[in-house]
Parts: structure tokens; sequence; C-alpha cells
């Protein structure tokens, strides 16, 4: 389920999701914008990777992305974000 519209946002970038991953079944897309983990917006490539890292295996979060326009809450484990460490940080223009 979408929330509202949002401005583009800061975060990372996802370059490439593979078919068949648990993150690709969750939802997670490539081109989405990562924006916060759990509580905790994402404000360096860098602390993307320490939130991917550093989550125990099965901890259940919640990724806020931001795709088209629109803020989408897509909730998986940690552990099937750490193939995703293709980024790039962006911020809003």
């Amino acid at each position: 389920a979408s929330l509202v519209r949002a401005p583009p946002a800061s975060g990372v970038v996802l370059l490439d999701v593979d078919d068949g991953t648990e993150a690709s079944r969750a939802g997670i897309r490539a081109g989405d914008i990562v924006v916060s983990v759990g509580e905790r917006p994402v404000k360096s490539d860098m602390q993307w990777l320490s939130e991917v890292l550093e989550g125990g295996d099965d901890t259940l979060i919640t990724v806020m992305v931001h795709r088209d326009g629109r803020l989408t809450p897509i909730r998986l484990r940690t552990k099937d974000l750490r193939p995703l460490s293709q980024v790039r940080f962006v911020q809003p223009k």
C-alpha cells in the first residue's frame, strides 16, 4: 500500500534487485530509493551498508522506499537486504 505523494527523497538508489530473491518477492525493485530503515533515515551509502550488515538475520524491519512519487513501506528481514549492496546515494535537487 502506497502512502502519500512525496517529493524526491534522499536515500540510496537500489541499482540491482535479482528476480526470485526474498527482497524481490517482498516488493523491492531496482530503482527504488530507500529513504529509511526502521525509524532511521538513510543519510549515506555507508549508513545503508551498516544497517544491512549489523542487523540480526531474522530481524523484521520496515524499509520506506520512494517510487513513482510515493512513499511505500516494505517489511522484510534484514538478511534479505544483504544482497542489495549495489547502491548509489542521492539527494533531492
